[in-house]
C-alpha cells in the first residue's frame, strides 16, 4: 500500500469508537452423561425449543450455532440419492465445527484439557461412524462429517462445548472496480518520493493472510510457508525456499487474484508504485483452495483449520479478509470461540467488517469475535474529506451484548491492486478486504516497534 495510507491509517485510528476489551476463552460445559437419544417420531430432530419428545434426555440445542438445528432438522426429514452433497448410502452428513470444553475443574490447564476432550470427541466419531474426522493441532477444536441422524445424541456429550456449521460458506469481502478511480498520477508521484528511510517495514513480524492464495511477486521471497486444504481439511504445507517471486505453479489467476491483492496491500515491495503498508513482514499463504490452481468454494471447517495451522507456524498476525454469516447468533458461534482462543493464546486476528453497508447490523463473522480487531472502510479519495466507505458493513451485532464494531477504519476505496495474478498492471478495487491488512500491517509495525505487546494491547493501541 502507499506510504501515506500508514499515516492514514494511524489517523483513522482515531475513528475508534468503542475499546472491546479482550475477552478470554472460558468455558463451563452442563452435558454429561445421559444415554444419545434416537431421532424423534418421524425421523425429526427434537424440536428446538421445546425438545418434544427427548425433553427428559438432556439433547443440548443450546450447544449449536443459530440456525444449524433448524438446518439439521430440516434434512433430517429429507431424502437425498448418492450424488448429492454430503450424501453416501442415502444418509446425509452434515459438516461440522465442534469445539471442546476447555475447563472440566479438575485443575487440569485448559491445553490440557483440550488435548484430552479432542481426542476423546475424536474417539466418539470413530465410533458413531462419522467421516473426514480432523483434530486441530493447537486450538481446541474438531472437524468432522456427521450422520445427521447421529447430531442429537453427539451434543450430549461433555466434552462437546459447541457445535458450528461448517458448510457454511466463505465469501471474500471485497468489490470490484464499480464506483472507483484511479488515483492521480501527481498523487502517485507525490506520495512515491517520500523518503520511506525511517518507516518501520514489519521485520521480524509473521503476518498470515487466510485467503484464496497469493501469487509472491513483488513479495521478494518473504512467502515462507505455503498450505492448503486437502478432501478431509487436513492440511498440505509446502515450506518455500529461495527468493521465491515467480512460484505460481499452483495458483490459478482468477483463483488467487483476492488471496494477492490483500498480500500486495499488505506487503508488497520493490514496485515502482503501489508498495505495501509493511514491506518487511513475513507471510503465510493460508490458502483456502485446494492446491489445484482453480478456487474452490470454501467453507468454515476449512479457514478454521487454516488459522489452526497458521497459529502453529507462530503467525504473529493472522489477517481475514471474508465474510460468513452475520452477528446474529445469540452467544459466541464456533468460529468466533476459535478466533478467540487464538488471539489468547498471542496471535492478532484482524478481520474484514464486509461490505453490506450502507444498513446497520451487517458486519459478518469474523468479525463478530469478541477478541478480533474487526476493520470498516473509510473513503479518503476526496481531498480534505474523509467519510465512510458507502458499502463498508456498520454495528452494532445483533447478539445480546450489542457491541460496536467495527471497531476501527482505514482506507477501503480505490486501493490501487493487482488486477491479475501474475502482477502485469494495477487497477483499483474498492472494499472492506482491502482495509483489514492495511490495520494487519498497522500491527505487524507496532510489533516490530515493542514484540512484547499481547494482542489486548495491540488492539487498545
Amino acid at each position: 500500500m502507499l506510504q501515506k495510507d500508514v499515516v492514514a491509517v494511524s489517523i483513522v485510528a482515531a475513528l475508534i469508537v468503542v475499546t472491546v476489551p479482550a475477552v478470554a476463552l472460558s468455558q463451563v460445559d452442563d452435558g454429561g452423561g445421559v444415554a444419545p437419544p434416537s431421532l424423534a417420531p418421524g425421523g425429526a430432530l427434537p424440536d428446538n425449543s421445546t425438545l418434544g419428545p427427548v425433553a427428559n434426555t438432556g439433547v443440548a440445542p443450546h450447544k449449536f450455532d443459530d440456525g444449524l438445528y433448524d438446518r439439521l432438522t430440516e434434512l433430517a426429514g429429507a431424502t437425498f440419492e448418492d450424488g448429492d452433497y454430503g450424501v453416501y448410502d442415502g444418509e446425509r452428513y452434515y459438516d461440522v465445527l465442534v469445539v471442546v470444553s476447555r475447563d472440566d475443574g479438575d485443575g487440569r490447564t485448559p491445553d490440557e484439557t483440550a488435548d484430552e476432550n479432542k481426542a476423546s470427541v475424536v474417539r466418539t466419531l470413530e465410533e458413531m461412524g462419522a467421516r473426514n474426522i480432523l483434530a486441530a493441532e493447537s486450538l481446541s477444536f474438531v472437524t468432522a462429517s456427521v450422520s445427521v441422524a447421529d447430531v442429537p445424541g453427539f451434543s450430549l456429550n461433555e466434552e462437546v462445548y459447541r457445535i458450528g456449521d461448517g458448510e457454511q460458506e466463505v465469501v471474500p469481502s471485497v468489490d470490484t472496480a464499480r464506483r472507483t478511480t484511479h488515483a492521480t498520477a501527481a498523487e502517485l508521484a507525490a506520495v512515491n518520493a517520500l523518503p520511506r528511510s525511517a518507516v518501520p517495514t514489519g521485520v521480524g513480524v509473521t503476518v498470515a493472510v487466510v485467503d484464496t492464495g497469493i501469487n509472491s511477486v513483488f513479495l521478494n521471497g518473504r512467502v515462507v510457508d505455503r498450505s492448503y486444504c486437502s478432501g478431509d481439511c487436513s492440511i498440505v504445507s509446502g515450506r518455500l525456499v529461495g527468493q521465491n517471486t515467480t512460484n505460481v505453479d499452483h495458483l490459478n489467476s482468477a483463483a488467487s487474484t483476492h488471496g494477492t491483492q490483500v498480500a500486495q496491500a499488505l506487503a508488497a515491495s520493490g514496485m515502482q508504485l503501489h508498495n505495501g503498508t509493511a514491506s518487511g513482514v513475513s507471510i503465510l499463504d493460508a490458502m483456502y483452495g485446494d492446491g489445484s490452481g482453480v478456487q474452490i468454494t470454501a467453507f468454515v471447517n476449512r479457514v478454521a483449520h487454516l488459522l489452526d495451522w497458521s497459529h502453529t507456524r507462530a503467525a504473529d498476525v493472522a489477517n481475514l479478509s471474508f465474510g460468513l454469516r452475520s452477528c446474529n447468533d445469540t452467544s459466541e458461534s464456533a468460529f468466533s470461540l476459535i478466533i478467540n482462543e487464538a488471539v489468547d493464546k498471542g496471535m492478532v486476528v484482524v478481520s474484514a467488517a464486509g461490505n453490506s453497508g450502507p444498513a446497520y447490523n451487517t458486519v459478518t463473522n469474523p468479525g463478530c469475535a469478541h477478541n478480533s480487531i474487526t476493520v470498516g472502510g473509510v473513503n479518503d479519495r476526496t481531498p480534505g474529506q474523509l467519510t465512510m466507505y458507502t458499502e463498508s458493513s456498520r454495528g452494532p451485532t445483533t447478539d445480546a451484548d450489542r457491541r460496536m464494531v467495527p471497531h476501527l477504519a482505514a482506507p477501503a476505496v480505490s486501493i490501487q491492486t493487482l488486477n491479475t495474478a501474475t502482477g502485469s498492471a494495477t487497477s483499483p478495487r474498492s472494499g472492506t478486504s482491502l482495509a483489514a491488512p492495511q490495520v494487519s500491517a498497522a500491527a505487524a509495525l507496532m510489533l516490530q516497534a515493542k514484540p512484547e505487546l499481547a494482542p489486548a494491547a495491540v488492539k487498545a493501541a
